[in-house]
């Protein structure tokens, strides 16, 4: 047993030591009312063990609360000294009441029934996963090195409930880990994430010193699940910006979190998709904490209708020629499983109506469950006329008082008109009440004193609805890009009309965003190429049932993790373009014409499922010397220091575009190489190989 790392772990948790006994090591806890004394015999022969009893006798005399400690390692008595200064039992019951208290609230807003999670196809790193995301996760947070876990999803595709999953998962495990989990929500009265974060932990443990809370949390023993990190984002890079500038606000963020990626620290952040973590300047902020830690990007991709509805409704969908983008949302497909067969072919009679009647079943139970006596219609109402405040404040969330008094304000001819069809027990405070308890409601916040929407979906639906009927110049004077992002995510499940309405709208205020953010308002909304694209950079996004045809062209741009689906690629319809890491499903051609085939398009690490437009050379008819040339020319530039494929490809570009895709595939296959977005490092496991190669050149 080390003695010194037993004494050192001591003193952290504010232990005195007694040295004073050969053999025997007295920790002695003297902080407020309690007085508790460790005896610990440093070696276990008879005479030590009798001498250990009678200096424990001795201190239960003095009033202490002795107890005599024999350990084999002086980490087994770290591991003690944190179970029982961190309440290791209480807290993990504390936190699974917590998990249950989410399901409870899921299950208000899903008709009635049981919440279950179901798993989303997602990415990491780019690259597809079969397992369930958080499994994987909880593999990743074995490893004894620091991991930095980013899950990345779209507003209301299921971000925080994969972290409650990760959360129970972490609780249910046999590791020694109590996670610790914060919701931040966006507010008028968000503080700087350091203090957020340091106030949230000290919440946590109100009893013990930040020194042993930040050496537990770098040990390993209590992951931190961050969700919404992007909620404290007060600029959205979606906004025609000074990228540089935007990325600072982030990266006064993520030092934070740098700092506390010693050891053997586990920190998952939850965000909604967002260039933040693809771009140069991200990669240039991992470098400089030299590889201390590792950093997994996951990605939640459109979910898979089967496995949330099953076959059977699928086929009904299918009968009926129903678009599947109508339902792809989390939250609407968990209403549609749930819905007996009769009222889901009912509803299938008028497919433009499942959002509105999705709403309607909401408030309609909410009459039951309160004694409501306000019509789902003025209900709606209500809450729209709240939202359109909170986007005047740029706000998800308000003080509970205050959300209130919102909803009154904004609201007082509907809520004085209901008060009447009450007995005279039932006044506008108590209508005030249970408005703001109403199901599709939440407490938010670190001491959940705040209140905000259930869901990105519900709130991202009232803004996507007031967007269509506000003024061009209001929006544009005071709508924020994270309130215009929202509103376009949760109207990708809008019938045609009202998504063409939106995308109108947005139209008129185009000069606001970059390239990547109208793409994105374009497939989303109108699901078509509907301008010219040059010098663009496209990351995870999930492309279905878009044509691409040659009146609209895509220059000089590259596709970054993205899934296209669907999606039918006609003439020369891009030009200089590079994929990489991405997946094409069902997708065709015009005259079986191939994506490398158009002007200077390469597909690196690209995959194909029931499609034939990529080409793939598997056998390669010039000499195997040219080939090996250009791999080692490939391994030298990365040796060197060229971590950006873009810049990487311009260097081999005079070479043959058949011989490049080869020689990435090799690489890659062979493991020499690994592609993270546009950039790219060798395996560290084959670095000697590597220098052999390059020797040999």
């Amino acid at each position: 047993m080390n003695i010194e790392e037993l004494k050192s772990t001591y003193k952290l948790y504010g232990y005195k030591i007694n040295e004073n006994h050969k053999d025997i090591l007295i920790c002695l806890y003297e902080e407020g009312r309690y007085f508790g004394a460790d005896i610990i015999p440093l070696k276990q022969s008879k005479l030590i063990m009798l001498n250990a009893e009678k200096i424990r006798n001795e201190y239960s005399k003095s009033g202490y609360a002795s107890k005599l400690k024999i350990y084999s390692t002086s980490i087994e008595a770290e591991i003690e000294l944190y179970k029982s200064f961190f309440a290791y039992i209480s807290s993990k019951k504390r936190n699974k009441k917590k998990y249950s208290d989410f399901a409870v609230k899921q299950r208000k807003i899903n008709g009635g029934f049981v919440y279950k999670y179901i798993n989303s196809p997602f990415t990491i790193n780019g690259n597809i996963s079969k397992n369930g995301i958080t499994k994987s996760i909880t593999e990743h947070l074995k490893n004894p090195k620091p991991q930095l876990v980013i899950i990345e999803a779209s507003a209301g595709y299921g971000k925080t409930c994969t972290s409650f999953e990760l959360l129970n998962n972490l609780l249910d495990s046999d590791s020694c880990e109590i996670p610790l989990m914060t919701e931040l929500s966006r507010n008028r009265g968000a503080n700087i994430f350091r203090y957020i974060l340091l106030d949230e932990i000290d919440r946590q443990y109100p009893n013990l010193d930040s020194k042993i809370v930040k050496h537990e949390i770098q040990k390993g023993r209590i992951p931190l699940i961050i969700d919404g990190f992007d909620e404290l984002l007060k600029k959205s890079n979606i906004v025609k910006s000074d990228k540089s500038d935007v990325f600072n606000e982030v990266e006064t963020m993520l030092d934070t979190i740098g700092n506390l990626l010693k050891n053997s620290a586990k920190i998952i952040l939850t965000t909604r998709k967002t260039a933040i973590f693809s771009g140069s300047e991200f990669k240039a902020w991992a470098n400089k904490w030299n590889d201390k830690f590792d950093i997994y990007r996951y990605s939640i991709e459109v979910p898979r209708i089967k496995d949330w509805i099953g076959e059977q409704k699928l086929n009904s969908i299918r009968e009926k020629n129903i678009p599947v983008e109508y339902i792809a949302n989390p939250v609407l497909l968990t209403y549609l499983k749930n819905l007996k067969a009769f009222d889901f072919e009912l509803l299938l009679e008028d497919p433009n109506s499942i959002v509105k009647t999705y709403f309607k079943s909401l408030m309609t139970r909410e009459m039951e469950r309160q004694d409501l006596k306000i019509n789902p219609e003025k209900q709606y109402e209500i809450f729209k006329n709240t939202v359109k405040m909170l986007i005047d404040f740029d706000s998800s969330t308000e003080k509970q008082s205050f959300f209130k008094e919102i909803i009154y304000d904004q609201n007082k001819s509907i809520i004085n008109d209901a008060i009447k069809l009450y007995s005279s027990n039932t006044d506008i405070e108590d209508l005030k009440d249970k408005l703001s308890n109403h199901a599709i409601l939440d407490r938010k916040g670190i001491q959940e004193n705040h209140i905000g929407f259930i869901n990105d979906f519900v709130f991202g639906t009232f803004i996507g609805e007031i967007m269509s009927e506000e003024k061009t110049e209001k929006i544009n004077k005071n709508w924020s890009s994270y309130m215009v992002e929202l509103g376009v995510t949760a109207y990708k499940v809008q019938n045609k009309e009202n998504k063409e309405k939106l995308w109108d709208k947005i139209e008129k205020l185009k000069g606001r965003f970059e390239q990547h953010s109208l793409f994105n308002f374009d497939i989303t909304l109108r699901n078509a190429l509907l301008r010219n694209y040059e010098e663009s950079e496209f990351n995870s996004f999930s492309i279905f049932n878009i044509i691409f045809e040659n009146e609209f062209k895509i220059r000089k741009s590259v596709f970054i993790n993205c899934v296209f689906k669907k999606c039918v690629f006609k003439n020369y319809s891009f030009e200089d373009v590079t994929f990489f890491n991405c997946t094409f499903i069902e997708c065709k051609s015009e005259n079986d014409i191939k994506l490398e085939d158009m002007p200077n398009v390469k597909a690196i690490n690209c995959k194909q499922e029931n499609s034939e437009i990529l080409v793939f050379y598997k056998s390669y008819d010039n000499k195997k010397s040219d080939l090996e040339r250009i791999e080692n020319n490939i391994l030298l530039e990365i040796y060197n220091g060229q971590s950006k494929t873009n810049s990487l490809l311009k260097s081999i570009n005079k070479d043959d575009k058949k011989i490049v895709n080869k020689a990435f595939s090799n690489l890659i296959d062979s493991n020499f190489i690994e592609l993270n977005g546009l950039s790219i490092k060798l395996s560290t496991n084959k670095i000697p190989k590597i220098k052999q190669r390059i020797d040999a050149k």
